[in-house]
């Protein structure tokens, strides 16, 4: 397998599309060829990077250089120079202010500079089009919490009862079918019932694994649940 060790970012957004951006993406992947690298630099089409009166627009990484109003004929210059040499091409950088100056990064610019993305954090950094670059970038990992919470309750029930002079929490672990472990616990108030239950199905293993070592008194194993779980018992 080659190693990647430049990626050209491409916008593919609405904006730039108009402008021609799908065919600087040929372009690229034909200067590219014609200098032996097609296999270590890898073209990438990404949605609206945002600055699409700007467009088109290419981003080249590592360096995260950011090109604006691209050009068919600009390819070329992009690849001798920054792609086979490393040099950055300073006339086709994002310009800001009156007086012009070259913004290198996109993070840079006052458009992006006082923002923080959240829902469109990987926009203009993954392919849209790839599902393979959207797990890895952690894509569909609250989607796989859900889907996991949803097993452990079904698997795992958590029982709140008010009683004379507080409340009573069950929790009880099943396998299988049958009852690893019914654990009855007596709490003053509703409150910390929610707080155990909401602990409780997070990591129902841990909970049984912490009874078990108590009760054999492996005091090794109980030690070292606590300290993994610091961040919990400090919340």
């Amino acid at each position: 397998m080659s190693h990647i060790r430049s990626h050209i970012m491409v916008c593919t957004g609405t904006g730039c599309t108009s402008s021609d951006s799908p065919k600087l993406i040929t372009a690229f992947e034909e200067e590219l060829k014609l200098e032996g690298m097609d296999q270590e630099v890898r073209v990438v089409k990404t949605g609206c990077f945002g600055l699409c009166a700007m467009g088109p627009i290419v981003m080249v990484f590592p360096e995260g250089a950011c090109y604006t109003r691209v050009t068919v004929d600009d390819v070329h210059e992009i690849v001798a120079e920054h792609i086979v040499k490393g040099r950055i091409v300073t006339r086709l950088l994002h310009m800001e202010g009156e007086a012009g100056q070259s913004v290198t990064s996109l993070s840079d610019t006052q458009f992006y500079k006082h923002q923080l993305r959240i829902a469109l954090r990987n926009c203009g950094v993954i392919n849209p089009e790839s599902i393979d670059e959207y797990i890895g970038m952690d894509g569909y990992t609250a989607l796989e919490r859900i889907l996991t919470l949803v097993r452990r309750q079904r698997e795992n029930q958590v029982e709140i009862k008010e009683v004379e002079d507080g409340w009573k929490v069950t929790l009880t672990i099943t396998d299988i079918g049958s009852d690893l472990l019914s654990l009855t616990i007596f709490m003053p108030t509703r409150k910390e019932c929610e707080a155990i239950r909401r602990r409780f199905l997070n990591d129902p293993m841990l909970t049984y694994k912490g009874v078990f070592a108590l009760l054999t008194g492996d005091t090794q194993t109980v030690g070292e649940l606590v300290e993994s779980q610091q961040d919990l018992f400090n919340d």
